[in-house]
């Protein structure tokens, strides 16, 4: 198995494999410069957030919204992604990416960089908790990873918060948030595809927010009465512009609460050796081709795929 997408990158170049997906936009925009040499299908609909995921049951500072929101604040989102992925992202407000149910021009959330506001959320939390703050940022193991986390350390250490940084390997990354491990304090993330709200029930509802130690499919443990309502009236109801309004409430709550700290939408793309044919053309009884993956970026359909000897 190749972990990480730069790996992957040379590992095609080489002729070692003939098609993989990845979500590295830098590795993305390295290959749109080579189309003839290796073609790309490109996903950018109904994707996931990258962002930052925090443990809400971690004893400390980030259990404040007041923090949590100055480090927000705190990122310049369009600075990260100009140089760990090429200018090529967008910056996010939320965890809803366009063409999602719930999403929102407008969630209440300014993406944009505000050092003083975040300096003066600090300051408040201070007066209150006297002392420094250091908070723990972990990562997997990349090269693009460790750059984006060097800005966050930057961007932090700005308003008066000190990072520790840790990489973790990426077979314990998801396991660590599953059980809440003393270590995973907040990590740097990736999730929340999808096409309506339910199919983040199981990732936000309360009822899935085991306390650390304990399985949580709620990584995050975030336990919210409006977001717990929303989650469920939405599921309940037939009507689906009453579906819109609440998953339109949880992206709202979700913002105002800094649960998360959104940074980018992903982009997924699929270079492939020219051999590699039928990509992306699944033709479903009707006519029409099936979108790629089924609807989740990130993968694609490999029943009519065929490898041309001579290409």
């Amino acid at each position: 198995m190749i972990e990480d997408s730069e790996t992957a990158s040379q590992a095609l170049q080489s002729g070692d494999i003939d098609i993989f997906s990845t979500s590295a936009a830098a590795v993305i925009s390295e290959f749109r410069g080579m189309p003839d040499d290796y073609p790309m299908i490109e996903q950018n609909s109904l994707t996931e957030t990258n962002y930052i995921l925090i443990d809400l049951d971690k004893p400390g500072p980030l259990q404040d919204a007041r923090v949590r929101c100055a480090l927000s604040k705190a990122v310049d989102r369009q600075e990260m992604i100009d140089l760990t992925a090429d200018g090529i992202l967008q910056v996010a407000n939320g965890l809803f990416s366009p063409g999602q149910e719930g999403y929102l021009e407008d969630n209440g959330f300014d993406p944009a960089q505000d050092i003083d506001g975040a300096k003066a959320l600090i300051a408040d939390y201070q007066a209150e908790h006297p002392g420094d703050i250091t908070v723990d940022y972990g990562t997997t193991v990349s090269n693009i990873n460790a750059q984006v986390a060097e800005l966050l350390q930057g961007y932090w250490n700005e308003i008066g918060v000190t990072t520790n940084i840790t990489q973790v390997p990426q077979d314990q990354f998801i396991t660590n948030a599953l059980f809440g491990v003393p270590e995973f304090f907040m990590y740097g993330w990736r999730n929340h595809a999808g096409f309506t709200v339910d199919s983040q029930y199981f990732w936000w509802h309360s009822s899935a927010a085991a306390p650390d130690g304990g399985l949580a499919l709620n990584f995050g443990r975030v336990r919210d009465d409006v977001v717990d309502k929303a989650l469920e009236n939405a599921r309940t109801t037939t009507d689906p512009a009453e579906r819109k309004t609440f998953a339109e409430e949880v992206n709202k709550q979700m913002a105002k609460e800094c649960y998360q700290i959104p940074f980018s939408w992903t982009l997924w793309g699929t270079p492939h050796a020219p051999k590699v044919q039928g990509l992306g053309g699944f033709t479903l009884p009707d006519g029409s081709t099936a979108r790629d993956g089924a609807g989740f970026s990130g993968q694609f359909w490999t029943q009519d795929l065929w490898i041309d000897a001579e290409a």
